[in-house]
């Protein structure tokens, strides 16, 4: 006869497999819901009407405040998982390293766009931090390379058209983006060119 585990602790603790089978669900539906958001707020700016009210930097209001607070999470939660998910051992430490460098190019765009999109619009700083976290939502997926290609990529447009519903001109809104979004392009393929040279320059040399 087997004897059963009388422990009333042991009884209440989820086997590992559920935990991670919770923590899955929770993300999709984290995700939906982002996605949900920022699809429907850049509806609503596409959709509104093309009056001299609409030209106006007050014309899409944005809940600055709150929207600040999700896209860093996002961002946050992006590079959380690109540790949780990763292996051990050097693909650990590949991994910290793209989470620290995730979360120091979101503050820099940050910088930049509210550096350049106040200095040649009218804009606030909380309407800017507002177009930038919509933008920052979509780096929630940003757990792999690829993703997170795909999530800078999208984050920019989304940023672009936000900016240039809020009142810019196209070319206002694309000037904005293309300086945070070109300077971090820059840095990081100049920065793969110069390594890639040393390594060949190291290796012709013997």
């Amino acid at each position: 006869m087997v004897a059963r585990n009388t422990d009333p602790e042991s009884r209440h603790r989820r086997p590992p497999h559920d935990v991670i089978r919770g923590f899955l669900v929770w993300w999709q539906r984290t995700l939906t819901a982002a996605f949900g958001a920022a699809v429907q707020a850049v509806e609503r700016a596409r959709r509104a009407p093309e009056t001299p009210v609409r030209s106006s930097p007050r014309a899409f209001s944005l809940q600055s405040a709150s929207l600040a607070w999700a896209g860093g999470l996002a961002v946050a939660l992006g590079a959380a998982a690109t540790v949780a998910l990763s292996g051990t051992g050097q693909s650990r430490s590949v991994a910290v390293s793209a989470a620290i460098m995730t979360l120091m190019w979101a503050a820099v765009r940050w910088a930049l766009v509210d550096m350049t999109a106040r200095h040649r619009t009218g804009l606030t700083r909380a309407q800017v931090r507002g177009a930038w976290a919509l933008g920052a939502l979509v780096w929630v997926i940003g757990v792999t390379p690829e993703l997170r290609a795909l999530a800078w990529a999208a984050s920019g447009i989304v940023t672009w058209l936000i900016l240039e519903r809020l009142g810019n001109t196209r070319r206002q809104a694309l000037t904005c983006v293309g300086i945070a979004w070109g300077a971090q392009a820059l840095v990081v393929v100049g920065s793969w060119l110069a390594r890639n040279a040393i390594i060949a320059i190291l290796a012709a040399r013997g």
